[in-house]
């Protein structure tokens, strides 16, 4: 008789399916969702999210892969725990969507953008922007958003209201 055993949590801890390359810091509780893709410059980035206790940890951190350096903390679009991200195929867009129910689109600020901000709110050094925000996007928590991976115009988003 072929008996298959569950994984132990030390074995889940000790064995993984590929080797871990780096580490990325500054969450103060545990990661709820990532998202990567490669921005219209060529630099590949990580955005993370962390479970919310309060309003200012309801925020995504964006990472440079290679340096694992964060780049930026997107806040004031989520007032609780974001549980998903999507970046658009064209690396342009960023949804984020959470048990607030609010869904948010942050946008790629490009160098002509940066220039025209120069040091007001909003510009200088930053990546990304929030460009849209609905407050109560669905009936019940949004558990998952996602881009279209041909059209990067078409975003959807799921949750248990149907």
């Amino acid at each position: 008789s072929l008996q298959v055993e569950l994984p132990t949590e030390r074995d889940l801890g000790v064995i993984t399916l590929w080797p871990e390359v780096r580490k990325l810091f500054g969450h103060h509780y545990e990661v709820v969702c990532v998202a990567s893709t490669i921005t219209p410059t060529g630099i590949v980035i990580v955005a993370s999210a962390c479970k919310a206790r309060d309003v200012e940890n309801a925020s995504i951190m964006i990472f440079e892969v290679q340096s694992g350096r964060c780049l930026q903390v997107l806040k004031g679009g989520h007032r609780s725990t974001v549980v998903s991200l999507s970046f658009s195929s064209d690396g342009q867009y960023l949804a984020s969507a959470g048990r607030d129910r609010r869904l948010c689109l942050w946008r790629w600020r490009s160098v002509d953008q940066k220039d025209a901000a120069g040091d007001k709110a909003g510009g200088g050094d930053e990546l990304f922007y929030l460009a849209s925000a609905v407050d109560s996007a669905h009936k019940r928590i949004i558990w998952c958003v996602h881009f279209c991976p041909s059209d990067p115009s078409m975003l959807v988003s799921g949750a248990r209201d149907g």
